[in-house]
């Protein structure tokens, strides 16, 4: 009963704390940066309409809920490949030990290829100033999970994010934090996740000088170097409710059932939908659905597969996008050790 007390104390903590600060705004839609944040790492959570944050655990839950990564027995190691919007790639790496009674710590790196841009500048030529820029996002990350008893985990993420872009650049600290109960009622869990806090991502360097010529200035004189000021951009901060369920059917056959509610701070409010059947704990068939009220939301259906063998592991995702974008397809590899 104390357990039960502690982790629904601890997870309706998040839970309010999370919608004082904000709540699901569609009138704030693309105005947060670092937005790359949202998109789904792993094929698995990704293939169950990006619910998860209750049933996922291991190396792929630390994007949906980092309480998941107590759950490694010794180590794990995981890649991660996506073709994002617009010809956009995504890569991530990651490996996790176990640190015994100490709980289990990750670290993670994941890049984001933008792909080629033109640079631009109103005093070029026609606006071109010949050069193409090829910007890759990095974000580098420190996770932690830990078992606080049998059912209840808890977890934290770290993560350094740097965005270049030309002669400029933007670099701040996300943390995340996260709680899941497991087998609260007969296969019933439950996860919250607090995402993306941290300082405004703010650009500066070189590329923040523009060359002008004052008003007081003589015609043909030389333009004087002025600091262009940025506009910090927040994180796309949101909290992530969802409840699993894991029904046994007999010892070769499983179904899981997850329901997750997440609510943005930078756009309309999302519910996710995904089952997963499992057969021999050695292939699994998935499928998912994410909603939103927005109007231009552009996900929806999703689908996906996986295959376990020993220490090793294979998962896909298929995620639907509107007619502006080509779907998604997702794979993530696991070791094992």
């Amino acid at each position: 009963m104390k357990n039960i007390k502690f982790a629904l104390m601890t997870s309706l903590s998040l839970v309010l704390g999370a919608t004082a600060v904000f709540a699901g705004n569609p009138g704030k839609i693309g105005m947060s940066g670092a937005s790359y944040l949202r998109i789904p790492v792993g094929a698995r959570g990704a293939a169950l309409g990006g619910s998860g944050v209750a049933n996922l655990s291991g190396l792929e839950s630390i994007h949906f809920n980092p309480a998941g990564l107590s759950k490694i027995k010794k180590m794990e190691v995981m890649f991660f490949h996506m073709k994002y919007l617009a010809d956009m790639d995504m890569n991530y790496g990651g490996i996790a030990f176990s640190m015994g009674d100490y709980g289990n710590a990750a670290f993670t790196a994941q890049g984001l290829n933008i792909g080629k841009i033109k640079e631009t500048r109103e005093d070029a030529p026609e606006n071109f100033t010949g050069r193409t820029l090829n910007p890759t996002i990095a974000i580098i990350g420190l996770n932690y999970g830990l078992d606080i008893t049998d059912q209840v985990s808890v977890g934290a993420s770290v993560n350094y994010i740097n965005e270049p872009l030309g002669e400029a650049s933007a670099s701040t600290v996300a943390f995340s934090l996260g709680v899941q109960y497991t087998h609260l009622w007969k296969g019933l869990n439950i996860g919250v996740a607090f995402k993306n806090f941290g300082p405004d991502l703010t650009y500066e360097g070189n590329g923040a000088l523009e060359y002008v010529n004052l008003p007081s200035q003589e015609e043909n004189s030389v333009a004087v170097p002025t600091t262009v000021q940025f506009e910090p951009a927040e994180l796309p901060t949101y909290f992530q409710l969802g409840i699993g369920y894991n029904h046994y059917i007999d010892d070769v056959n499983t179904v899981n059932f997850e329901a997750d509610f997440r609510n943005n701070g930078f756009s309309s409010d999302e519910f996710l939908f995904g089952v997963e059947y499992v057969f021999q704990k050695m292939l699994a068939l998935r499928g998912g659905y994410s909603y939103s009220t927005q109007d231009d939301y552009i996900f929806g259906a999703t689908i996906g597969a996986g295959l376990m063998y020993q220490q090793f592991g294979i998962d896909y995702a298929w995620r639907q996008t509107t007619d502006y974008f080509d779907n998604q397809h997702l794979f993530t590899f696991t070791f094992d050790f």
